[in-house]
């Protein structure tokens, strides 16, 4: 076809896309025999259905997902994070092989005209959000098309990426066939997001209550702890002993990147433009913006290593590289002036971060293996005085608790309580390194005697008796409405303040109250004029009367609903792929060897 053969014989190629998601590993699932796994090996991190997922694929994956995180976040990844991105990269590597599997079991296949059409008229997302393909940050489809037409051009790699994207299309088409959107369902979602109310509440507070913690006797206190003995245990303890393999870049990984940084300052003092060199080069936030901070900035508001180094440029001069707390950086000044009488500057930055290399990398997988041969068979202190090691307590910490070692990493803070004393975990990698824990000490859950416990339980009982005195009174309203009394005339009586929420939606938050759901929802709940039960809310108790339900703007019905019949057609289909991809993972046979060959 004409089409194809100009993108094969052009002469210029654009580099306008890197393929590392499903397109790339869709071509290697497709070309692999399934073949049924004996055990871990290092280079293979688990199978599906019998076929291999390379290691080196889920760690890209796992690289890249953590990477834009870190861009759009511009700056550390906390440890939080990194279990979300292991767990989502690991979900992505077994759907798209548990995808490509369908894929060739169902024989979808793709024919030319619907390739060239698929070219021509809808090019995959990975397409459109090439910057070769975009004006002004947005899909440009007359730049596309010209491209396309061109034959100095060569787009080596479009056909290959559009011819895997349109089975996935159609085993997509396939599975959400079923996906219907009523006029009810449109009505419906249309009434409960504009559906909105008035209404009137009071709130009590236990925090406006005095209780004088002394005026609580000792009887009472001793009731309150008999019959609530349980809320007052402490939970389980433990205490690792630990050694870390820490992650850092060598000497030769930091003059490697210095070189680098040199080469680019270079560049950009011989008159390569600085935007264009940070737009390819640099790994800071503000590399998509041409290295621009995008503002004027005092002395106080920049790095320090690279504040002093700033202000004494001049407009249009580059910095040699300065090394940052995490690497090198290159600054070019574009303006400097008073503002408000106080001096700033607004410059370009190219980013390079100094990290260790594969090879340096290498080393220290080497010495973690070696650890974990030797901790097979000795003490981690053993192990620690042998190989010249650092061995560290991480101090008592409490079951369900954070790990003083590893904050919010699930393996740390549930290995001493699943353990036995003298257990050495698998090592446990982060984005700083490698850990292996040793469980060292161990303390069993236990109710402290009354005597320990007085002081939580004197602290309990305050809180109780505030909440007390909070609820009585605003059921004090509730007696009085019983009886003929307004709600306002019953509010006065109390000594509380009626406040009015108008054009309240479900989600929206009630003016002095925040974000209440209990209720807001209770609000809708009622018929106007009637007045709800003592609702029990974030930080109070309420009492609501429904005033009127605002009517609804037809109007804005009519111009909303073909969208809401989109965005509820679109939900849909999400749900049938993602029912039907669960349904695939339950019956297939999956081999995780992440904690094996990674130690998580």
């Amino acid at each position: 076809m004409f089409l194809f053969e100009r993108l094969r014989k052009g002469t210029k190629v654009i580099l306008w896309i890197t393929v590392f998601a499903f397109v790339g590993f869709i071509f290697l699932v497709w070309g692999m025999d399934i073949q049924r796994s004996s055990g871990p090996n290092p280079t293979v991190i688990g199978t599906v259905n019998g076929q291999r997922i390379p290691t080196s694929y889920y760690r890209q994956i796992l690289a890249n997902a953590y990477e834009q995180l870190r861009r759009d976040r511009g700056g550390s990844v906390s440890e939080s994070d990194e279990l979300r991105l292991r767990q989502m990269a690991w979900d992505r590597v077994v759907n798209e092989t548990l995808i490509a599997q369908e894929i060739q079991r169902r024989r979808i296949s793709v024919s030319d005209s619907e390739l060239e059409y698929y070219i021509r008229h809808s090019p995959p997302a990975e397409v459109a959000e090439s910057p070769a393909f975009q004006t002004d940050g947005k899909f440009d489809p007359v730049k596309y098309r010209q491209i396309l037409q061109n034959p100095a051009y060569d787009l080596t790699g479009l056909e290959a990426i559009v011819r895997t994207t349109i089975p996935v299309r159609k085993l997509e088409e396939l599975v959400a066939s079923s996906a219907k959107v009523s006029n009810n369902e449109v009505r419906a979602y249309f009434e409960r997001s504009n559906e909105k109310v008035d209404f009137s509440f009071v709130i009590t507070r236990p925090v406006d209550f005095t209780v004088e913690p002394e005026s609580i006797s000792e009887e009472e206190l001793r009731a309150f702890y008999e019959a609530n003995s349980e809320d007052f245990r402490i939970p389980e303890a433990a205490n690792l002993r630990y050694v870390r393999i820490q992650k850092e870049p060598s000497a030769q990984d930091e003059s490697q990147v210095l070189g680098a940084a040199n080469d680019i300052c270079r560049e950009a003092r011989s008159g390569t433009d600085f935007a264009e060199l940070a737009s390819a080069f640099s790994q800071g936030p503000e590399a998509e913006n041409g290295g621009d901070i995008g503002r004027l900035l005092p002395r106080e508001s920049i790095p320090p290593a690279q504040r002093d180094v700033a202000f004494s440029l001049e407009p249009g001069q580059v910095s040699s590289p300065l090394r940052d707390t995490r690497g090198f950086v290159i600054i070019r000044l574009e303006e400097k002036r008073l503002d408000e009488g106080v001096e700033k500057v607004r410059f370009r930055r190219i980013f390079l971060p100094v990290e260790p290399s594969a090879q340096t990398l290498g080393e220290f997988q080497a010495k973690v293996q070696e650890i974990r041969d030797k901790s097979s068979r000795m003490a981690l202190q053993e192990v620690a005085q042998e190989m010249g090691l650092e061995l560290k307590e991480s101090g008592t910490f409490y079951k369900g608790g954070l790990s003083p070692i590893l904050p919010n990493n699930e393996a740390a803070e549930d290995f001493p309580f699943k353990n036995k004393l003298g257990t050495i975990s698998q090592p446990i990698e982060t984005r700083r390194g490698w850990y292996f824990l040793e469980v060292y000490q161990k303390e069993a859950s236990y109710v402290p005697g009354f005597e320990n416990a007085e002081p939580d339980v004197r602290r309990a009982v305050v809180a109780a008796e505030k909440e007390r005195l909070a609820r009585e009174k605003i059921e004090s309203m509730i007696g009085l409405m019983s009886q003929g009394m307004s709600f306002e005339k019953t509010a006065e009586e109390a000594s509380l303040e009626v406040k009015r929420a108008t054009a309240i939606g479900k989600l929206d938050p009630i003016p002095g109250a925040g974000r209440q759901a209990a209720v807001t929802g209770a609000a809708f709940a009622l018929s106007p004029g009637k007045t709800s039960s003592v609702l029990e809310g974030e930080g109070g108790f309420f009492l609501v009367r429904l005033d009127r339900r605002v009517p609804l703007d037809e109007e804005l019905y009519v111009s909303q609903k073909d969208q809401i019949r989109f965005q509820l057609m679109q939900q849909k289909r999400m749900i049938a792929i993602s029912l039907w991809l669960e349904k695939m993972r339950n019956a297939a046979k999956i081999e995780d060897y992440r904690a094996e060959i990674l130690g998580f």
